[in-house]
């Protein structure tokens, strides 16, 4: 089967610009810490939330030279039914769009795709559970890396 370009969802898409793009707040030094920066250019942002197959998801997007080479989308519950369900639906949906997964592990499932891949992912911190669902590009083989080198 053909991959097909990873998942457009509410308006993200990988490789698009940043400029213009309404209601981004750059990463704080907090985030920054937990996260870290791999590539030189790199800004990483909370996006505004959106909606998605009937439930509000936070967006993250990493970028490098203004453009989105990352895109996180993230879901929490403390409903175990919840998770399960929109679990349910999120596999469905790539599954359509993308076909059978290039790869899985008991929590991870891993889609290949032309244009980089997409990974979608469960897991529980204390009593929440959360869907991850990332895009990341095939260019990020070409960024370079940040330097440990810091001019003051």
């Amino acid at each position: 089967m053909t991959r097909s370009a990873s998942l457009p969802i509410g308006g993200y898409r990988l490789a698009m610009p940043v400029e213009g793009v309404t209601g981004l707040r750059e990463f704080s030094q907090a985030e920054y810490a937990i996260y870290g920066r791999r590539f030189a250019g790199e800004k990483n942002y909370n996006a505004p939330s959106l909606d998605f197959l009937e439930r509000r998801w936070n967006v993250a997007l990493g970028t490098v030279a203004g453009k989105v080479y990352k895109i996180a989308f993230s879901f929490e519950s403390d409903s175990k039914n919840t998770v399960i369900e929109v679990s349910t639906d999120v596999m469905h949906y790539c599954q359509q769009r993308l076909g059978t997964p290039s790869e899985q592990q008991e929590t991870v499932y891993i889609w290949d795709t032309t244009d980089g891949n997409v990974v979608l992912q469960f897991g529980k911190g204390g009593s929440t559970y959360q869907i991850s669902l990332f895009q990341t590009s095939r260019s990020v083989r070409t960024f370079p890396p940040i330097s440990d080198t810091h001019t003051a």
